[in-house]
């Protein structure tokens, strides 16, 4: 019986060993893994690892928190002697944006800390990645930049060269744009044109407010009446910075009508019209179409004494105008046509009191 005592506590003894050098165990473990416990040192750096990671931001502000990169050894331990330069760059670049701000920082206790990093282009998804010599390079998790503040207005779709008179086409579109260009498609801004370089002294028509949608307005009739080169566009918006359009030109538009640019002057009975009767063939804004060599007629319009109109009364234009020398036996209120023309009258000529054959 005895004997049986005696083994039940050698047993009890020896469970209660094994379980004091179990724990024993664990804690020379953990001691081993905790790099920070007096003694125990990381191996050697092998690796880089984003200890904060990058968050979403809008264009060129910087990202916060700051992002960490960690210089660690081959099992994740922070190597806290380490000063290696690491430097930063983007990896996923969607929206071909550009990083700006200190890319190369000293590590410090093995931390790199980038305090002023930003990207200017919006886009999802963008990654960084850091490198540092001889280290296995990291790449960060995915993050979002997004537009700032509405700050500036940018002519997306320039004004073409057109025809007087004629809508300019494609129609012009202006953009709400952030300081970086980015497109604010929240933006519903009232957006005025108006012509910036006039060479002409044209008058631009056409619908010139428009409001944004998704951030762009579109003018779909604009027209400018005078021909001319060198055009420009401003597009103004309250609280935003005026847009100036590429430059464009105005070109004659088909020939319409016929205008009297040199009148008949008075005179008497039977003599030439001096100076020499101008008609030019013109668009329907009234630009010379220089191309124009229309066979052009003179006729007495108002005749208020049976005059007779003599001379040469048609002429060929030349650079879209032709003069008229007419001796004559009238008291003319002229009128001029072509073919295919609208008929155009000179205005009433006051001679006096001379009579049909008088000098």
């Amino acid at each position: 019986m005895r004997c049986c005592r005696v083994l039940a506590m050698n047993q009890t003894v020896l469970r209660r060993a094994a379980l004091a050098l179990a724990s024993i165990s664990l804690l020379a473990v953990s001691a081993c893994k905790d790099t920070s416990a007096p003694g125990n040192t990381p191996g050697p750096a092998t690796k880089l690892a984003f200890t904060v990671q990058p968050s979403n931001t809008t264009s060129k502000a910087a990202i916060t928190p700051a992002v960490h990169v960690t210089i660690q050894d081959a099992s994740g331990n922070t190597v806290t002697t380490a000063n290696n330069s690491i430097t930063l760059a983007i990896g996923t670049n969607s929206g071909n944006g550009t990083l700006s701000g200190t890319t190369t920082v000293t590590a410090v206790n093995g931390v790199a800390t980038f305090t002023t990093l930003s990207i200017d282009k919006v886009g999802t998804g963008y990654t960084l990645a850091a490198s540092a010599s001889g280290l296995t390079e990291a790449t960060s998790t995915g993050f979002n930049v997004a537009a700032g503040t509405g700050a500036k207005l940018t002519f997306t779709v320039q004004p073409a060269n057109t025809a007087a008179g004629a809508a300019i086409a494609p129609a012009v579109q202006v953009t709400v744009q952030d300081a970086s260009g980015n497109t604010i498609t929240s933006a519903t801004n009232s957006i005025t044109l108006g012509l910036g370089i006039n060479p002409s002294s044209g008058t631009l028509s056409g619908t010139t407010t428009a409001a944004a949608v998704n951030g762009v307005a579109t003018f779909s009739n604009l027209s400018i009446d005078k021909m001319g080169t060198g055009y420009t566009l401003i597009a103004i918006a309250t609280g935003l910075e005026s847009g100036i359009s590429a430059a464009f030109d105005v070109t004659v538009g088909a020939a319409a009508k016929l205008a009297f640019t040199v009148q008949p002057t008075n005179t008497v009975s039977g003599a030439a019209i001096t100076p020499a009767v101008q008609v030019v063939v013109q668009d329907a804004a009234g630009n010379t179409v220089t191309t124009a060599t229309n066979s052009i007629t003179l006729a007495i319009g108002a005749n208020p004494a049976g005059g007779t109109l003599s001379g040469t009364a048609t002429v060929a234009a030349v650079s879209g105008r032709h003069a008229l020398v007419v001796p004559s036996y009238l008291r003319p209120h002229g009128e001029a046509q072509e073919r295919g023309l609208p008929l155009t009258r000179a205005p009433r000529l006051p001679l006096g009191s001379l009579r049909h054959g008088e000098r």
